[in-house]
């Protein structure tokens, strides 16, 4: 076990506490990760999520009266390829994010894992930020059922309105997206 050793992050008036992990590479879009403009911009931007959130809800709404007297529209190859978009995505992040994670796991206590984030400079803090921005797009899934009419119930809306301030939040106030336990590893300055 690597005991209880932990590093501190700073960024935007805040401190983080993390368990230090490093990859053995950075692949891709990771090379351009730069967390403390990202913060940033969650810090900054995080409520609009909020109008995000019910901006979705209101043009779901209006999109099901216009199509209530309108034929549905046939997307298979638009929803093949979206939905082949959406699991490559989830595979790469639930990759790369497992690596940190499965290593916390094996290799430090149950303690360290639940209190200490994961590194915000590494490559599963690009996938958290990655997964949050992901909210926005997913709002296309509701759009497919809409414009195919198919019913849209109360919990699929209030899912992805949820889970997009949420996720929003929790980068802003440096509470990566895959713990909701993670409230008390930021200091503020």
């Amino acid at each position: 076990m690597d005991g209880s050793r932990h590093a501190v992050w700073s960024g935007n008036g805040q401190k983080i506490l993390y368990a230090p992990f490093e990859y053995d590479s950075i692949v891709g879009p990771e090379k351009l990760w730069d967390d403390v403009t990202v913060h940033a911009f969650f810090t900054k931007h995080w409520s609009s999520s909020i109008y995000l959130a019910l901006g979705y809800v209101a043009v779901v709404n209006v999109l099901q009266r216009i199509m209530e007297n309108r034929k549905p529209f046939s997307m298979k190859k638009l929803l093949l390829l979206w939905n082949g978009f959406l699991a490559l995505f989830s595979i790469m992040g639930t990759w790369r994010f497992g690596i940190e994670f499965i290593h916390t796991v094996l290799n430090r206590s149950f303690t360290d894992s639940v209190c200490f984030s994961v590194d915000p400079t590494g490559p599963a803090a690009f996938w958290a930020c990655m997964f949050a921005f992901s909210k926005i797009a997913e709002f296309g899934d509701t759009l497919f059922l809409v414009l195919r009419k198919r019913p849209v119930i109360f919990l699929h809306w209030y899912h992805h309105a949820v889970v997009l301030i949420y996720s929003w939040h929790s980068v802003h106030s440096v509470v990566l997206v895959h713990s909701s336990f993670r409230s008390h590893n930021v200091l503020d300055d």
